[in-house]
């Protein structure tokens, strides 16, 4: 019954998304869209109407589901922008225990479905989903709606790790954090960074899961709020927000805690709940945005974003509280103000655990290493602690979905584990308050190799001697590239161009088998071992040069080691960030420890790595030669038909509104520059313009297969950028772009598109711009642009042509890549054998 119904739940939210996405939305756009009309369908179901109401009590329910998703297509988009979702933000539903979170919820909420039939079909689509007497309750077995919006959101953050891993816990990692955590009943719950709303839902959920009682479900009238608990939270991000508060209402979480802002700030050091019995948090990624004048005083005095947020965690926990955080590594052994820090939670508060989890955890977003602290306030400070290593099998069984709910991660189930140790305090100080449990847990039995730390193999040169060169001599001016592509000639440098000290003091000179890395692009791969025929070659003098002092290494084996994605993430946890960038201390790679095995199975190690190593570049060539042919659109494409000017094909041409739109609702949407991509239209962060505004409303209304052309911009490459509209619904455009519709019985709206974005195109328009304060192109220049224009059926021949010839590329660019990110992983699955 739960897989049927759950199925049902997806077959009809994957309709929903292909028709939002063929609309124009993003993956956010759909979630944020979808979550809103199943948030009002879920509690029109939840809460049933009283039968007999009074007129006054039927506008009251106002916004239930079944008082307007009847209403005539053409008005829903009207109704649902300009009155349902304001009067939700000003009024919510009237019901006391919720409206806190329906009213943020739909504060400056913004439809972006605008055409009437698509909008139509979406509503009558989620109306089909209920919720109501006729399902089973949707908070017993029978029923899984916290399940299915759960996957929406995962799913959400699998499609756009980049940009949503900040927000989204792993599924196993938030069963894990609520396991050690333990929360429960009489209990001030608190999620500083709550995001999507994981961590605190999980919680809620084992709190039910442990009382067994029946008032944690809807009933009647009365929606469900954790008794003689609360729950609080705080998330910067405004859209990710307002899903997570849905999240926790599918959950039954009352949302009147949760708040929208940067826990750092002084107004929430301020908060009316001073503290709380229970802090649940994932601190791995940097999200605050407070600035330094309005961010709060801690008793560590730091701009390092993980060691600020420990601190508010720590200050925030109520006398007997517990706090379990995920923390990025490099906050456990970095010196400096992170030691202070560590010391300062030592001895303040008891830090009962650190759980060390395994590289790849928070993959593909990062791989970054990271670890759980488990804190105590129990007024004392830290006499011991316990240290453990979670192996990458034990991350698997948490990740199995077969796994029984019942069953809790326990850790005095790991305290026999040769991956774990209790450790006296006075050890750690003797560590300089080091955190990160591979200094106490010894990792070498089983190993085959040695562990090395590389103070004792490599030695920073810091002679910066001048560069001797003679009359009329070259040296060769190298350079460590990115993408783990190494050291590299760039171009010669004569005698002339090192005339004088000045310009001799902007390099250095480097020798055969020397380690070169590049302190602000070392985690994108910049770094690598002189080649022998680059011997006396000159470098910035950035760059830090290391020489090999141990002849019992090969530099070939260091280079491949050093270039893993293991040690990378080491080093950045090593560096800190600068201007908005990491940049890596001269002396921190001496600090890596590194298995080191015999001198012959180093050169046996180089000779498999280096067959990998060279298909992956062979893979990268290629994939940066086609990158170099763009959309693959030559001049020969377009052969020597007839050229004729833009004014000679058009049927008219409109220059956009002098209009910045607002967010706050409106019939028609306003396209801006920004939402004209190479890839087509997208509408993410659209603004909307009321129709009644407008004296030329239907004037100035999109068509299908009208140009947009982009006339004022920044760069000067962007003018000129054009696409053609093809969406559904009521559009209009700004003043910095031009709307043109062609006179179809003379040209393709495609072809030309294709001519504008072509090189011979693009050589045309940028001719004709100007700067002022941006670059632009005046309509005149507009309307005498060269087109070659061939006849209608030699125009769809060619884009035919395009388009297979793109297909191909597209298709030769994913076997590349595939290719390459095998060789990849091939090389980490040989430098993993180390670690054995």
């Amino acid at each position: 019954m739960i897989d049927h119904m759950l199925s049902l739940f997806q077959e009809r939210a994957q309709r929903v998304e292909e028709l939002m996405r063929n609309s124009g939305l993003n993956s956010l756009d759909y979630v944020e869209q979808f979550s809103y009309l199943l948030f009002l369908k879920f509690l029109s179901d939840i809460l049933p109407q009283p039968g007999n109401l009074s007129k006054g009590e039927q506008l009251q329910n106002y916004w239930r589901y079944s008082t307007w998703n009847s209403r005539d297509a053409s008005d829903l988009p009207r109704f649902v922008s300009q009155e349902l979702f304001p009067r939700l933000a000003s009024r919510g539903i009237g019901h006391p225990n919720i409206d806190t979170g329906v009213q943020a919820i739909f504060n400056n909420a913004y439809l972006l479905v605008r055409e009437p039939t698509v909008l139509k079909q979406i509503i009558e689509i989620i109306g089909d989903i209920s919720f109501g007497e006729s399902e089973p309750n949707p908070y017993s077995e029978n029923f899984t709606i916290q399940e299915a919006y759960d996957t929406l959101i995962g799913n959400l953050a699998a499609d756009n790790m980049q940009l949503f891993g900040p927000f989204y816990t792993p599924k196993f990692l938030v069963r894990l954090i609520v396991d050690l955590a333990r929360p429960q009943l009489n209990e001030a719950m608190y999620d500083p960074a709550f995001g999507t709303g994981g961590i605190l839902a999980a919680a809620g959920d084992y709190i039910k899961e442990r009382s067994k009682k029946t008032n944690f479900y809807f009933y009647g009238n009365d929606i469900y709020s954790i008794k003689n608990a609360s729950v609080y939270g705080r998330e910067v991000n405004f859209r990710i927000f307002k899903l997570g508060i849905m999240r926790l209402v599918f959950h039954g979480i009352n949302p009147e805690g949760l708040q929208k802002g940067d826990s750092l700030s002084r107004e929430a050091q301020t908060s009316p709940q001073p503290s709380y019995q229970v802090i649940l948090t994932n601190m791995l990624f940097e999200g605050g945005t407070t600035s330094t004048a309005s961010r709060a005083d801690f008793p560590i005095h730091t701009h390092d974003f993980s060691a600020l947020f420990l601190q508010h965690v720590t200050t925030r926990l109520a006398p007997n509280g517990r706090a379990v955080i995920v923390v990025p590594e490099g906050l456990l052994f970095r010196g400096d103000t992170e030691q202070e820090v560590r010391r300062y939670v030592l001895e303040s508060f008891e830090l009962e655990s650190v759980l060390s989890l395994p590289h790849g955890v928070f993959a593909p977003y990062t791989s970054g290493k990271a670890s759980i602290l488990v804190i105590r306030n129990t007024g004392r400070p830290t006499a011991s602690t316990w240290f453990y290593e979670i192996s990458n099998q034990e991350i698997e069984r948490l990740r199995n979905p077969m796994r029984d709910s019942s069953v809790h991660f326990d850790l005095d189930n790991f305290r026999s584990d040769k991956n774990s140790r209790k450790v006296l305090i006075d050890e750690i100080v003797k560590e300089n308050f080091t955190l990160n449990a591979s200094r106490y847990i010894s990792q070498t039995e089983g190993l085959v190799y040695s562990q090395v730390s590389l103070d004792t193999v490599l030695c920073l040169s810091e002679d910066k001697a001048p560069i001797i060169i003679e009359s009329n001599q070259q040296l060769l001016q190298l350079s460590v590239n990115t993408h783990h592509q190494g050291v590299d000639f760039l171009s010669f440098i004569s005698s002339n161009d090192l005339r004088n000290t000045a310009s001799k003091k902007q390099y250095q000179q480097v020798h055969a088998g020397q380690i070169l890395i590049d302190p602000t692009n070392f985690s994108q791969g910049a770094l690598g071992v002189v080649p022998l025929q680059y011997d006396k070659g000159v470098v910035p003098q950035r760059y830090y040069v290391y020489s090999l002092i141990n002849p019992s290494i090969n530099p070939d084996f260091l280079d491949f080691c050093l270039r893993s994605r293991r040690l990378l993430d080491e080093l950045a946890a090593l560096a800190r960030a600068s201007s908005g960038r990491l940049r890596l201390a001269s002396k921190a790679i001496l600090s890596i420890i590194l298995p080191v095995p015999s001198l012959e199975t180093q050169n046996e190690y180089v000779g498999r790595l280096h067959t990998q190593r060279e298909a992956s570049l062979h893979a990268f060539r290629l994939l940066k030669t086609l990158n170099e042919l763009g959309d693959g659109i030559d001049p020969a494409t377009f052969g020597s038909y007839q050229r004729v000017r833009l004014k000679d094909v058009i049927e008219s041409m409109q220059g956009g509104l002098q209009n910045s739109g607002t967010r706050d609702g409106g019939e028609l949407t306003l396209i801006r520059v920004r939402n004209i991509q190479r890839s087509g239209i997208n509408l993410a962060d659209s603004v909307f313009v009321d129709r009644n505004t407008l004296r030329d409303a239907d004037e100035r209304l999109l068509k299908k297969d009208d140009i947009l052309f982009v006339r004022v911009h920044g760069s000067r490459e962007e003018v000129g950028r054009c696409v053609v509209f093809d969406l559904p619904g009521d559009y209009v455009c700004s003043s910095n772009i031009v709307r043109v519709r062609l006179n179809f019985e003379k040209a393709n709206p495609h072809f030309v598109v294709l001519y504008l974005n072509s090189p011979l195109g693009r050589r045309e328009v940028t001719s004709r711009s100007r700067a002022s304060v941006q670059y632009s192109i005046n309509q005149d220049d507009i309307l005498s642009l060269l087109l070659t224009l061939p006849d209608l059926n030699e125009q769809k021949a060619i884009l035919k042509r395009v388009r297979d010839q793109q297909k191909r590329r597209r298709q030769l660019t994913d076997a590349l890549q595939e290719l390459r990110d095998e060789s990849f992983h091939v090389i980490e699955e040989i430098l993993a054998e180390l670690y054995r």
